[in-house]
């Protein structure tokens, strides 16, 4: 893993219960986390043990409301994502912004 990638507690991205808490939405300055990271949930529904795993997500650019940026964790369970795919996601799927 390269210094530039974002590591979980555990130094991998990890699972995330289906009944786990909604965060409380992020109430900052969108504009403020370019370049930035942010841990979103990440789901995949064809996956029948483990269906949701938290990972950071390396914040680009803000285009029309949304968060864009690449994903800057190397999947654990997930299948439909890969290190390095494009992520959108809004306001209210952000866990945390560091």
């Amino acid at each position: 893993m390269t210094e530039s990638k974002r590591e979980s507690p555990d130094n991998l991205a990890f699972y995330c219960p289906d009944h786990s808490p909604a965060p409380e939405p992020y109430e900052g300055d969108l504009a403020d986390l370019v370049g930035k990271h942010v841990y979103l949930r990440f789901t995949d529904p064809e996956q029948r043990e483990v269906t949701a795993e938290l990972m950071w997500v390396q914040v680009t650019h803000i285009k029309d409301g949304m968060v864009c940026g690449i994903l800057d964790n190397e999947p654990f369970y997930m299948t439909n994502i890969r290190l390095a795919d494009p992520v959108r996601c809004t306001r209210e799927e952000i866990r945390k912004a560091d």
